[in-house]
């Protein structure tokens, strides 16, 4: 038996194989940290700390999927773990599953009972960061630096919460600060090209992903291709985007929902239907419920009956099945949208105001801002609009860079209808500084 701290496991060489994954997860490796892992996992599959850390690596470069079924056997292993193991095996479990705030409340148990433990404060910041609690991120981030300052994912998470704050200066500083103390990673180019891009700064930004553009490590290049692909959104170069999501032969849920919405943009409803249909024929499992739920937008936005109660029925089975509060809230976000290419306006009210008060996000803001609006109720749409432009960074951070956007049109079209006219210069100048009026069809925005 090899014990160190809280690692346990039948087998030497699994063990040294996931500590060899975590020092290169540190310089942010991530392509040789999975394969380390996958090798550890393969050699004792009851390493429980090994499952959870692949759960967590394979998360963090969208293999939402694998992510899910380590996090599985993980959770599954729990009653052999030590208490620590235990309860990190359960919290990726609920985390993958889409409970994010109890995910979060063990993240906080995990940090006072290991107070010590760098890379549990590191995966509190991002917990906290992803639900909006940005000064708790930068605490929390600050305190893993302070305690293991060699690590470049401390200073990644720092970064993007600042960065979320609108702190931009200080993010960039603390790029440097982790640039200057370590080899220089290509994860710290891809993080400041997200300070860039909230910062309106397209040059700087594009300039920063160009720097790395050549990297070897296939996991790190599907990030920089999905950063670009972001800058590419937020600022209107909408034919180069929709030409590069047009190359991927097998795309994945992330790109069908990016197509479907510029189909949609571009009056090509049959097209836009298709990715709809690949999205909604997703399996009812946690790990497709962001793809259901982007079906269901597009279906709703296509007037699709027959696509909405698709992915209800799925919905449905997965609220069933695993439930969670982020399967709740796609359920009633499901039954919104239904009930609204239905014609049934007070259920569809009802179920979309639910669905945001469950899960409070980019999305479902949206969603229910557009349901208001269209039925003449500006006063109640333009502030979830507000709130969707006052989160550009979850807005990135939740592949909502479309919405963003759009979001700015119709805060500035409410302001009008409410005749505020200065408040709606200054949101449709913002739309303009993103999105030229003569690239994109006004009329379907």
């Amino acid at each position: 038996m090899v014990t160190a701290h809280y690692v346990v496991t039948s087998s030497a060489e699994a063990f040294e194989k996931l500590t060899s994954a975590l020092f290169y997860q540190g310089f942010g490796s991530v392509e040789m940290a999975l394969r380390l892992l996958g090798e550890a996992t393969a050699i004792d599959p009851e390493f429980g700390l090994a499952w959870v850390y692949q759960a967590v690596m394979l998360g963090s470069v969208s293999r939402d999927e694998e992510a899910f079924h380590a996090a599985v056997k993980a959770y599954q292993l729990r009653d052999r773990f030590n208490e620590r193991q235990r309860l990190q095996a359960e919290l990726y479990y609920h985390h993958f599953r889409g409970d994010l705030e109890q995910a979060l409340q063990m993240h906080q148990k995990l940090v006072a009972e290991f107070p010590a433990e760098a890379a549990l404060h590191r995966s509190a910041a991002h917990a906290h960061s992803i639900l909006g609690y940005t000064d708790e991120a930068i605490r929390e981030a600050r305190l893993a630096i302070d305690l293991e300052p060699g690590v470049s994912s401390g200073y990644m998470i720092l970064a993007s919460s600042q960065a979320q704050a609108g702190r931009f200066q200080e993010a960039l500083a603390t790029l440097d600060s982790g640039r200057s103390g370590m080899p220089d990673s290509p994860l710290f180019y891809f993080e400041e090209s997200s300070v860039r891009l909230l910062m309106d700064d397209e040059t700087a930004a594009l300039a920063v992903l160009r720097r790395v553009e050549s990297d070897s490590d296939g996991e790190i290049r599907n990030i920089g291709k999905g950063r670009r692909l972001i800058c590419q959104l937020i600022f209107g170069k909408l034919d180069e985007a929709r030409a590069s999501l047009e190359l991927e032969a097998t795309p994945d849920s992330k790109t069908l929902y990016w197509r479907g919405l510029l189909y949609l943009l571009e009056g090509r409803n049959k097209d836009a239907v298709h990715a709809a249909e690949a999205l909604s024929s997703r399996s009812a499992e946690p790990f497709n419920m962001t793809a259901l739920r982007s079906a269901a937008t597009l279906a709703a936005e296509l007037g699709d009956s027959r696509l909405a109660k698709r992915v209800l029925e799925k919905s449905r089975t997965i609220d069933e099945r695993y439930p969670s509060s982020y399967a709740s809230a796609l359920r009633r976000y499901a039954e919104g949208l239904s009930h609204q290419v239905s014609g049934n306006a007070p259920a569809a009210e009802k179920a979309l105001s639910e669905a945001r008060h469950l899960r409070p996000d980019i999305l479902s803001s949206w969603t229910l801002a557009r349901f208001f609006e269209n039925h003449g109720s500006s006063d109640r749409a333009f502030p979830l609009y507000k709130s969707v432009v006052e989160n550009e960074s979850l807005a990135v951070q939740w592949d909502q860079s479309i919405i963003w956007v759009r979001s700015l049109l119709h805060a500035g079209r409410c302001c009008e209808a409410l005749g505020k006219t200065a408040e709606a210069a200054k949101f449709l100048n913002l739309y303009a500084l993103h999105w030229d009026a003569d690239r994109t069809r006004r009329d379907v925005l």
